[in-house]
This record gives C-alpha cells, structure tokens and sequence, in this order.
C-alpha cells in the first residue's frame, strides 16, 4: 500500500488516500500534519459507515512536505483492540554488516 497526502493546507489540515498495491478500492485518509507530526484517520467506509474507521499517529525524521523521509507511528481500529502499526518508508538503508537488519524498524 502506498500512502499519498495530495494536499496539505497552510493550516496543516491534509487529504489524501491509502492505495492498494492491487489496484483496488482506494482508503480516503484526513488528519493534520504539524511539521514533523501527523495525525491520520482512514476512512473504511468509504463514507457510508461511521463504524468503519482506522486512527494512526506517526513522527517523521523530516519534515513531512518533504515526501522522503522515513516515517511511522502506531495505528488503531477499526475493531477495540485491533492495533498495529504503519510506515511510508524511502528506500531502506543497507545493512553494514551480516549482524545488522538493513531497512527501518517496523
């Protein structure tokens, strides 16, 4: 899946949607975005049922505006308890040794 935020407004108030590497259904996502801060709600639902919703904060290492910094943060719902986590990530660093995991911790 691929997170993409079309536009973030001078407030920080942002839209945009989660895409299916698939080719399917596209998630419409809102939240606010302060510097290297977001706040994303996913809509499930497609606007038909209010029930049907997913939560996710996350810090960025950079600026978000950006759209190449590694990013990440918890993720909650649609169910109680349902809990998990996400991650747009740019390519991974390599590891430098057999003994280092190469690429973002998830």
């Amino acid at each position: 899946m691929e997170l993409c935020i079309q536009h973030i407004a001078p407030e920080g108030s942002l839209s945009g949607s989660l895409r299916p590497d698939d080719g399917g259904t596209e998630i419409s996502v809102a939240g606010q975005n302060t510097g290297r801060a977001m706040n994303l709600a996913f809509d499930l639902g497609n606007g038909q049922d209010a029930d049907r919703y997913m939560f996710g904060v996350g810090t960025a290492w950079q600026n978000v505006t950006e759209c190449n910094s590694p990013m990440g943060g918890p993720l909650v719902g649609p169910l109680p308890g349902n809990s998990d986590d996400w991650g747009p990530f740019p390519q991974a660093p390599a590891a430098s040794d057999e003994n280092d995991q190469a690429g973002w911790a998830y």
